[in-house]
């Protein structure tokens, strides 16, 4: 990887350099949110469309409503405030 930069306050912060953590999102592509819902209120910022991009591009499936819950311990609800 020969681009990838050195941040020395994430490594002392997260005792992990920045290479081995794209490493590892390179070997396991959509595994952060895997198996976990994400419930989205219609007013959060970024806009639904946007988060729910990155919700699936993370692995995650985006539900409309709590009434879609299914299990309470792998969903993820974004509230505003």
């Amino acid at each position: 990887m020969p681009f990838i930069l050195r941040d020395e306050d994430y490594e002392l912060k997260y005792r992990s350099e920045l290479k081995g953590a794209v490493l590892r999102a390179k070997a396991y592509p959509q595994a952060l949110l895997k198996g976990y819902d994400v419930c989205l209120a219609a007013h959060v910022h970024p806009p639904v469309g946007t988060l729910s991009a990155i919700v699936k591009s993370a692995g995650g499936n985006v539900i409309c409503g709590l009434n879609q819950v299914k299990d309470e311990s792998k969903t993820i609800c974004g509230l505003n405030q």
